[in-house]
């Protein structure tokens, strides 16, 4: 492979810093802007190239060396070459430019982004790991590889070569930590499962451990005084001090006749908006999640529908007139029935979660096509030591 040596410009969304070679984009995991670096081509398509770190000429001043002696094995925590002030400044300039590019400042100014951000270290509440036994028979636990794919052989445990054994991982919550110290996860069956963990976390049996494995995986968690409870194997945000600041940022200011929370999920949304309003509509096409929706929102008014946003927004209750629209769409983002239905409503005040800032710009410009102003753009800072973004939009009409 012939060595090119090239600079670094900005870091993209998913955490890849970009470069140029005879006019066409690098893209370069583990790079930080600005940074001199000897690189070997691994990927070529018609108008971009993909690029591997042979060796760091001129390294940025931010970058700092991985606590985690499992980085660059482990497939997470992309951004722990950075110290973690310059990781939020990198996510804030990646909304930035998503939106930029985006062309939302055809229709306004975007607002400051704000950050909400809490520890970076210890966080984690929900993990899917890996286990499978040792050629000495010994059972083992890890992570999926970086740039690996977790396969199967027959008997249902996975391909070793995939997984990184770890024995400890510091952006866990201290009970996973502890059982990965201690490699003792009480009923860990062979193949993939699912910890969910934490100190306001509670399982049927009264630990502060979850597993898939366990007879029943049944889950709680306390935020904000309320108890919410869900399926181990089911989706649930991992950083529960950070869920506590969303569902916070989320309700403030919102109060009214009539509120709708499409893609509700296990309604942990909708048990805070109930109190704030007089009928609640919640919006989930995942049969499983609106179950639990139901169990959590037992004996406190609500009505459910278990279909489709995009679907449900066609119905005679999406004429009503709806005091405000919170959102959390998958990474695809709203859909394009969803769009047109909002940008028909009044003045109605929307929160739009997104885990994907491009998509989220996508469809701030069809809002603000649409009559409406972004008001507020907060950073979401869900997962510390990694790319992912999260953002709250607040939406609103000017009166």
């Amino acid at each position: 492979m012939n060595l090119l040596t090239i600079i670094t410009d900005k870091m993209v969304a998913g955490g890849d810093c970009i470069g140029k070679n005879d006019g066409k984009i690098i893209f370069v995991p583990d790079a930080l802007p600005g940074e001199k670096l000897d690189i070997y081509i691994t990927g070529q398509k018609r108008d971009y190239q993909y690029g591997r770190i042979a060796g760091i000429v001129e390294p940025a001043p931010e970058r700092v060396e991985p606590p985690c002696p499992f980085y660059g094995r482990c497939g997470g925590c992309n951004l722990q070459i950075a110290g973690y002030g310059f990781q939020i400044e990198l996510k804030r300039m990646i909304v930035e430019d998503a939106f930029s590019r985006a062309g939302f400042r055809k229709f306004q100014e975007l607002p400051p982004v704000t950050v909400i951000a809490g520890e970076p270290w210890e966080y984690r509440s929900r993990f899917q790991f890996h286990r499978f036994l040792s050629p000495g028979g010994k059972g083992v636990t890890g992570l999926k590889a970086r740039g690996a794919e977790a396969g199967t052989v027959s008997s249902g445990e996975p391909l070793r070569e995939n997984i990184v054994p770890v024995t400890d991982c510091p952006v866990a919550v201290r009970q996973i930590r502890e059982f990965l110290r201690s490699d003792t996860f009480p009923g860990a069956k062979a193949g993939r499962f699912t910890v969910f963990a934490g100190d306001t976390v509670r399982g049927e049996d009264g630990r502060d451990i979850v597993l898939e494995s366990n007879t029943s995986p049944i889950c709680e968690v306390k935020l904000l005084g309320r108890k919410i409870r869900f399926d181990v194997r089911g989706f649930f945000q991992s950083n529960l001090p950070l869920m506590e600041q969303m569902i916070t940022a989320v309700c403030d200011g919102l109060e009214g006749e009539r509120v709708a929370d499409l893609y509700s999920g296990a309604g942990v949304f909708a048990l805070f908006l109930q109190e704030r309003f007089a009928k609640t509509v919640l919006v989930e096409q995942n049969r499983d999640a609106l179950g639990w929706a139901e169990i959590n929102l037992a004996g406190r008014k609500h009505t459910s529908y278990g279909m489709s946003c995009r679907q449900w927004v066609l119905r005679p209750e999406a004429a009503e007139k709806f005091s405000a629209v919170v959102m959390d769409p998958p990474r695809s983002g709203l859909e394009a029935e969803v769009c047109r239905w909002l940008c028909g409503l009044g003045g109605t005040e929307l929160r739009y979660v997104s885990c994907n800032p491009v998509t989220l710009a996508r469809d701030a410009v069809k809002l603000a096509a649409g009559g409406f102003t972004l008001r507020e753009l907060k950073l979401l800072d869900f997962y510390p030591q990694t790319s992912h973004i999260e953002c709250l939009a607040i939406f609103g009409r000017d009166r």
